[in-house]
């Protein structure tokens, strides 16, 4: 049995109306493909499915790495396969390579759309994982720096704004991996419930193995999440922590001050010609009251350190 692989690249509206009418695809269905932005799906009509497949992708926008989305759309049935993609995708040839080399082994012997596209599907799927690898080398590499930041003594304010800024986009790339697992877990629930007449009943177990790694991936997406907030927290708690050692130091410094602050005031601007104390008379007391006010700032000194503040 041989069945038909159409790949379709940068199509031209009239090149889908093409499709349309020659393989009798679904209005509707047709109207997806033409505006795009769709949610992960799979939707069956009278002569063929429709599926939207998402793939995740680093794209260099602006000097910096961000994720996005391919989106691949799929007409099938049992004789025939059609897939319709805006750009050229890695995914597809990854697929071309491996049904060129193996065909569809181990899974059968005899060729199936059904089968192909499982094959799509597990291929899309994996994608995450490389994805999710390159967050949570981020989140090692931004957990170290935060103890540095606290070594370091980092306050300032752009400091602070760059961390926050870093955790932000963390979370939004998890988000934004996660918002396109959940739909892809829920279409390939649905073809294991049997909802698709054009998968047959041999090959739901197949779907059953990228079902596993969908939910596995969620789970790994929603623990990242939840280190993202652990995270925020540290960073948090250290830059609380180290607000705390300066206020301290300043009040121990204020709080030493504050009896030569008086002194200064009574006598400071008081001395003599001779250095005489106002109301003593006694010689040299300019130099006494200096002495007596190192004096006491090393006494008290001395106290903060006996009770551990300094």
């Amino acid at each position: 049995m041989e069945i038909l692989w159409v790949d379709v690249v940068e199509p031209s509206d009239e090149e889908i109306k093409g499709l349309q009418s020659t393989f009798g695809l679904d209005e509707y269905a047709i109207e997806d493909v033409l505006v795009g932005n769709q949610r992960p799906k799979i939707e069956q009509y009278e002569k063929n499915n429709f599926s939207v497949i998402h793939v995740p992708v680093r794209k260099q926008l602006n000097g910096e790495w961000e994720f996005d989305v391919e989106e691949l759309f799929g007409f099938f049935q049992k004789k025939w396969l059609i897939t319709v993609h805006r750009e050229e995708s890695e995914t597809v040839k990854s697929v071309i390579k491996r049904t060129s080399t193996r065909g569809l082994s181990p899974y059968a012997k005899i060729p199936t759309t059904d089968l192909l596209y499982y094959i799509f599907l597990d291929f899309a799927v994996d994608a995450f994982y490389p994805m999710l690898d390159h967050v949570g080398d981020s989140m090692e590499v931004f957990d170290r720096e935060i103890i540095e930041i606290s070594k370091r003594g980092s306050r300032g304010v752009e400091n602070i704004t760059k961390t926050m800024t870093t955790i932000s986009n963390i979370r939004e790339q998890l988000m934004f991996l996660r918002n396109t697992l959940a739909p892809s877990r829920d279409m390939v629930s649905n073809i294991m419930r049997g909802a698709v007449p054009f998968v047959a009943t041999t090959s739901l177990r197949n779907f059953r193995d990228v079902y596993d790694h969908t939910f596995q991936l969620i789970e790994t997406t929603d623990s990242f999440m939840d280190r993202t907030n652990d995270l925020r927290g540290l960073y948090l708690s250290v830059l609380s922590a180290s607000t705390d050692s300066i206020l301290r130091l300043l009040a121990i410094v204020s709080t030493i001050f504050l009896p030569l602050t008086l002194l200064a005031g009574i006598y400071g601007m008081n001395f003599t010609m001779d250095y005489l104390i106002p109301g003593t008379g006694m010689k040299l007391g300019f130099y006494i009251l200096i002495s007596a006010m190192i004096g006491i700032a090393g006494i008290l000194a001395a106290v903060f350190r006996k009770y551990g503040w300094i």
